[in-house]
């Protein structure tokens, strides 16, 4: 990159960053609870409305990563994908993706239905698939704090009854309700599992995401990267972090949370992420893209700052828009900031030193392209 191209990538980003900075000190809204509005489906007020629930297992367990994702209304660039919409329009369809990635292989579904087969009400958690013959039968009930899933998939001889309880403090990723909203929910999941002759109960840190928002890129203009970790970390500390670039990649989050007990969290403004090494996969459509193969990560906050060096655990799954799912190991340190403000929180990693936990990543963007 020339000198000139990198001095205009600058001046775009701190100018970008600037411009966002008014709307970034709205997203750090209250975090205490989530309303009834905000917990109830946003569709079809809202262009589209998404739910995702994400697990990751310990080491020594039959699975990796846990991907469950009922998408309402599948449009808008990070979405479209015409091939796959079995001749519907995107308002009048919803899309369901399951990834159960074990350690002797992986239960995946991907399809798009017409939502005549979805039984919801705007407004309301409640919602139910009936599938027919060898598709998935899915209801979901509850509310926050407390949520249950039923999901059989009959063509993989699948059963899973899972149950979400949320902690307190949530992670608003972005809070502009007009436009684009993402919030996380840290919690425990009791997951019951049937697979063919297999069946047990585990219990583990998940979280649960709810997102909604409208379509407001006119010239189709694609996300450039977006990318999404999830950390299982020692002593009943859950993580996560953001790095997601709009059209010319202009900065729109880059963050991070750790949770830990009842009710503590540190929640990060910066978090970096550097490949060391990639491979190319190809999505959906195709396209080579670049999956990391190793990667470092940094999440920084007034407490301190945690590091960690990653590699890709298992193959990258071509199921999320254009991009992928995947778990990885990693190597973490948590580095206490000796001019940390004396109420600042110290997670519950901070004398461990150096240590190895498992993450799970989606990613998606024009970005990671290596042709197409």
């Amino acid at each position: 990159m020339s000198w000139r191209r990198a001095t205009a990538r600058s001046l775009w980003e701190a100018g970008a960053s600037r411009l966002l900075a008014p709307i970034d000190a709205r997203w750090r809204a209250a975090d205490e609870a989530l309303s009834a509005a905000d917990d109830g489906t946003r569709f079809p007020e809202s262009h589209w409305d998404v739910r995702t629930l994400i697990a990751v297992f310990p080491a020594g367990s039959p699975f990796h990563f846990l991907n469950l994702n009922l998408l309402l209304g599948p449009t808008g660039v990070a979405f479209d994908r015409p091939d796959r919409l079995n001749g519907l329009r995107g308002e009048h369809a919803f899309d369901l993706q399951l990834c159960l990635e074990g350690e002797q292989g992986v239960t995946s579904y991907k399809r798009t239905h017409p939502l005549s087969e979805l039984r919801y009400e705007q407004g309301s958690v409640a919602l139910e698939m009936q599938g027919r013959g060898n598709e998935p039968h899915l209801t979901l009930e509850g509310g926050w704090p407390r949520y249950e899933i039923h999901c059989v998939q009959p063509s993989e001889e699948l059963a899973l009854t899972l149950v979400f309880e949320a902690k307190p403090r949530l992670q608003w990723w972005v809070r502009l309700p007009k436009l684009y909203s993402h919030c996380s929910l840290f919690g425990t999941l009791t997951m019951r599992w049937t697979l063919a002759d297999r069946n047990g109960t585990l219990e583990v840190p998940a979280l649960l995401d709810h997102g909604w928002g409208r379509n407001v890129l006119p010239l189709r203009a694609p996300l450039n990267r977006f990318r999404y970790e999830v950390l299982h970390l020692p002593n009943g500390v859950q993580g996560a972090s953001l790095n997601a670039e709009g059209p010319f990649g202009a900065p729109l989050r880059t963050s991070g949370a750790l949770h830990w007990d009842h009710d503590d969290k540190l929640s990060f403004e910066c978090f970096h992420h550097r490949t060391a090494a990639s491979e190319a996969f190809e999505n959906y459509a195709g396209v080579p893209c670049q999956v990391p193969l190793s990667w470092s990560g940094s999440m920084r906050c007034a407490a301190g700052r945690f590091d960690y060096q990653a590699e890709r655990a298992t193959p990258a799954r071509p199921l999320l828009g254009d991009g992928f799912l995947y778990g990885f190991e990693y190597q973490g340190r948590w580095h206490s900031n000796p001019r940390a403000p004396r109420r600042a929180l110290t997670p519950p990693i901070a004398d461990l030193g150096l240590f190895t936990d498992r993450g799970y990543a989606e990613q998606m963007g024009s970005a990671w392209h290596l042709g197409g």
